[in-house]
């Protein structure tokens, strides 16, 4: 288990590549294995609402990059585009380490389903499933 406070990821952890807008939101740290996707993320107070908890912006943003994550792992790293993502907010989340873990549940020609959990100090923050299209395919 991770502390709250611990400064890096796990050493199996990797980082992930990232565009403009991600530098912005992490650094994310991934680690796929046997069909799961698994997204490290620690939130700062860069990551907060006015009321003191982590944006919830920010969790669909960590909801998005785990299930695309777990639909490239399906296609071998062939890119995919979210065309549905819906989240349920779980609970209220502050600093410290958030865990995404996504996995794909089953694909339809081009499309691929997935399903994601949040978690915070073993709690359930967020949960979503996601619409992935691979691109290039009609």
């Amino acid at each position: 288990m991770l502390e709250p406070h611990q400064p890096q990821p796990p050493p199996e952890y990797a980082m992930m590549p990232s565009g403009p807008f991600s530098r912005l939101t992490g650094p994310h740290y991934f680690l796929a294995c046997e069909g799961v996707y698994a997204m490290l993320v620690h939130m700062e107070d860069r990551h907060f609402d006015r009321t003191g908890a982590v944006h919830g912006g920010m969790l669909v943003n960590i909801s998005d990059n785990a299930n695309t994550g777990a639909a490239e792992l399906l296609t071998g790293g062939t890119a995919v585009v979210t065309v549905s993502l819906n989240c349920d907010y779980t609970g209220k989340v502050g600093r410290g380490w958030l865990l995404a873990e996504a996995r794909v549940s089953r694909q339809s020609g081009s499309m691929i389903f997935t399903a994601c959990e949040i978690r915070s100090r073993g709690g359930l923050i967020m949960s979503s499933s996601a619409i992935c299209k691979i691109q290039g395919v009609r």
